[in-house]
């Protein structure tokens, strides 16, 4: 990346931390109830009470498929499953919900905006490659910092303990050093904006 657009980059990132400026806060997307949705049960004996939504307009695409839950332990959470059968290979296909709705390319998969994986309206589906949908992948647990992109010092003598990184094109880039965990993580949001457009996880920011 151009040195003198990193410079400029890091310039913003002073300022607004400084100032403590909104375009850092997490962008919610809009969940106002819909009037043409529908609501399914797709529980089973070993997943009771499990519902997935989608928009009414596709019904008659979905409704020839047996859906049931299916947990996936990477990301921790359920995503909507069928089964078809082929006989050429005498086994089950397994089929997506959000692939099915979205009539996903060869070669491409859609990533839930939300990250809730039941929440199969349009507006929450888009279609992307691979490395597009693991920008949007939420922080590590078991971390020392709960936000993502930003760890601390073990030297606790430094006044700016919290350190916010970013990683792009394989590179790691060095966004600063900070006295608190929330002013590294604004800074990764504000990085996270400028390098992954859309698909960047925002840190969800509230402040005390």
């Amino acid at each position: 990346m151009n040195k003198y657009i990193i410079l400029i980059y890091v310039l913003t990132v002073g300022l607004l931390v400084a100032t403590g400026n909104p375009i850092f806060k997490q962008s919610m997307i809009n969940k106002t109830v819909r009037n043409k949705s529908m609501k399914l049960d797709i529980s089973t004996k070993t997943y009771p009470n499990i519902f997935t939504y989608f928009d009414d307009e596709d019904y008659n695409k979905l409704k020839k498929y047996n859906w049931y839950p299916s947990w996936n332990k990477k990301t921790k959470s359920f995503y909507v499953h069928a089964g078809i059968y082929r006989k050429d290979k005498k086994q089950n296909d397994i089929i997506t919900m959000q692939r099915i709705i979205m009539d996903n390319p060869v070669g491409k998969v859609v990533d839930h905006k939300d990250h809730d994986t039941l929440n199969n309206y349009k507006y929450n589906l888009r279609i992307c490659t691979i490395s597009e949908n693991n920008l949007n992948l939420r922080p590590r647990k078991n971390c020392i910092s709960k936000y993502k992109g930003v760890w601390k010092r073990k030297d606790i003598h430094r006044k700016k303990k919290w350190v916010a990184e970013i990683k792009y094109n394989k590179k790691r880039y060095h966004l600063g050093s900070f006295k608190t965990e929330i002013e590294a993580a604004r800074a990764y949001n504000c990085a996270a904006r400028i390098f992954f457009g859309e698909f960047a996880y925002l840190n969800e920011i509230i402040d005390a």
